[in-house]
């Protein structure tokens, strides 16, 4: 029977071995899903009995690159409108 075993401390997936006897740190429930995948950092509940994803949020520098890089989409979009404007405005100027 296949055994999954986990970390002690951080519950994390360790490994698999084959053993009819139960061990400490394992349980029979696998952490891979219908693809056969298992999320890197992928962990198990013990009180709930189920593996568990990890919660994965942006870094503080991932949050401010993302926010300066809609600022800096925003303010070329402002641009075109200038440039537009200024084009519209020689146009007339010319005629």
């Amino acid at each position: 029977m296949k055994r999954y075993l986990y970390d002690a401390e951080t519950k994390r997936f360790t490994g698999i071995v084959d053993s009819d006897e139960l061990l400490e740190n394992s349980t029979e429930i696998s952490p891979f899903d219908a693809d056969n995948q298992a999320k890197i950092g992928t962990w198990f509940d013990v009180d709930n009995k189920v593996w568990k994803a990890p919660v994965t949020e942006p870094a503080q520098d991932q949050k401010l690159f993302m926010n300066l890089s809609q600022n800096v989409a925003t303010l070329q979009s402002m641009i075109m409108a200038q440039n537009q404007q200024i084009a519209q405005l020689m146009t007339k100027e010319a005629n």
